[in-house]
């Protein structure tokens, strides 16, 4: 069956979705076929999203960026337009929309743009959907989400609809159906060293590159570990290890770091310098000696 991921991204905000990939190379290897439209590269004020680069520069949070190695070209069309004709021409089976609160309201915007004759079902999943599942459900345009974990979740719903099966008994997930909420109980803990090399191929390639201390280098994600033994307040990790606790489930988990490794060279072929992201730390590759950078406050 076909996947198409939603990613109503704001322009500046370019760290790649480490989630969307990883959940693209498990439907793949489930035999699915997926596709991502993400709005990154499009300007749009009128929706209240800004240049995230631009306001770090002009605010003196970061140094002026040099120009990009890959030339990025912003999009001029018309964004809504754009995903629609992407719709009837991929023909998805299921859209699956990952989105922040502040990401939110245009992905309802995009998705009220297709015709209610053409339309999937819906799926949205990531912070919002899990904290705030209540409102999430209750926009027309939802017909699913995600609370916890996707991984388990994708793979169980995408075999029921292929195969025509009921899908409203699947772990974690929450079903609006004429006017009926079902609301499963959240799935267990995905394995961490179960989850495969991302998909990065889904995006196309300006988006590996990231500005850093007044340079661009090449990145993509290596998820070393999920959860966090800290307890940041400005941080929803400790609320996702509460969530998971009353689940009686564990969400910290701690990665192979041999699995780690063979994830970090397995990406891609090392450049003169690429730069890898964790969540709370950076490993950074230069002429193939690795680094890491620890830039966690303690708080």
């Amino acid at each position: 069956m076909r996947v198409l991921f939603l990613y109503p991204n704001a322009r500046g905000m370019n760290m790649l979705p480490t989630a969307i990939a990883i959940f693209s190379s498990l439907l793949k290897q489930e035999g699915h076929e997926c596709r991502v439209f993400d709005t990154t590269y499009w300007e749009l004020p009128e929706e209240g999203l800004f240049n995230n680069d631009e306001f770090k520069e002009k605010h003196l949070h970061v140094r002026p960026n040099q120009k990009s190695p890959i030339d990025v070209r912003l999009k001029t069309t018309d964004v809504f337009k754009e995903f629609v004709e992407e719709v009837e021409k991929f023909d998805p089976h299921l859209i699956a929309m990952s989105c922040t609160e502040d990401m939110f309201p245009l992905g309802i915007k995009l998705l009220s743009k297709i015709p209610k004759k053409n339309k999937p079902p819906v799926i949205v999943g990531g912070m919002l959907a899990t904290f705030a599942p209540d409102l999430v459900i209750s926009y027309d345009e939802i017909d699913m989400l995600c609370v916890g974990d996707g991984e388990n979740l994708l793979i169980n719903l995408c075999e029921k609809l292929e195969k025509g099966q009921d899908y409203s008994n699947v772990m974690g997930l929450w079903v609006k159906k004429n006017g009926t909420i079902t609301r499963n109980p959240m799935d267990t803990a995905f394995s961490i060293n179960d989850v495969p090399i991302p998909d990065v191929g889904l995006f196309e390639e300006a988006r590996y590159y990231k500005p850093l201390d007044g340079k661009y280098y090449r990145t993509f994600p290596v998820e070393t570990h999920r959860g966090c033994p800290y307890k940041c307040s400005y941080c929803n990790s400790p609320s996702k290890e509460k969530i998971y606790k009353d689940a009686g489930e564990v969400y910290f988990r701690l990665k192979n770091i041999d699995l780690s490794d063979n994830e970090k060279y397995g990406n891609c072929a090392p450049s003169k310098a690429t730069f890898y992201i964790a969540s709370y730390g950076y490993i950074l590759l230069v002429l193939g000696i690795t680094h890491y950078i620890d830039f966690r406050n303690n708080s």
